[in-house]
């Protein structure tokens, strides 16, 4: 998808996940699946760093995304 989204001039923010879809190894006990969610802590901590010093005029996600919504909602406050 980066080179997608960079084809259209803007820049491509990578991040790293824990969500195992590389082997999509998902577990089976459901209190384990929720807990693959805490990725969106890790995903928050990750944009902000990349934010912090050139804000984004523009943030792109989807619903599943929380740390990106967390972001924009905390760029608002600020």
């Amino acid at each position: 998808m980066a080179d997608l989204i960079t084809a259209t001039g803007a820049e491509f923010v990578s991040r790293t996940s824990v969500l195992p879809v590389a082997d999509n190894n998902w577990p089976d006990e459901p209190v384990d699946v929720m807990n693959l969610f805490d990725d969106a802590i890790q995903a928050l901590e990750q944009l902000c760093a990349a934010c912090e010093h050139d804000p984004a005029d523009l943030e792109l996600y989807d619903i599943g995304a929380y740390a990106a919504r967390a972001l924009v909602m905390s760029a608002m406050v600020s």
